[in-house]
């Protein structure tokens, strides 16, 4: 919201701050509690050791590696 709009007449301006002055005492005695926030659930990673971490990703490499020499292979060996 911009403090100041330029764009507005005077009209304009005036009925937005009328507005906004009308709307002044109510906001002293509303009441105002924050909303509820949702319980967050804590999330336990599974423990592995270095060696099967290195492992494991080595692994998918290696899949990546193969699915693209099978999906581009021939295709960028046959061309020049």
């Amino acid at each position: 919201m911009v403090i100041i709009d330029f764009t507005e007449t005077k009209k304009q301006a005036f009925i937005r701050g009328f507005h906004k002055g009308l709307a002044a005492p109510s906001m002293l005695f509303e009441q105002y509690s924050a909303p509820q926030l949702p319980e967050v659930k804590q999330i336990s990673l599974p423990t592995i050791n270095e060696n099967q971490a290195l492992n494991s990703d080595w692994e998918k490499i290696g899949s990546d590696f193969k699915h693209v020499i099978v999906t581009y292979g021939t295709e960028a060996a046959t061309e020049k």
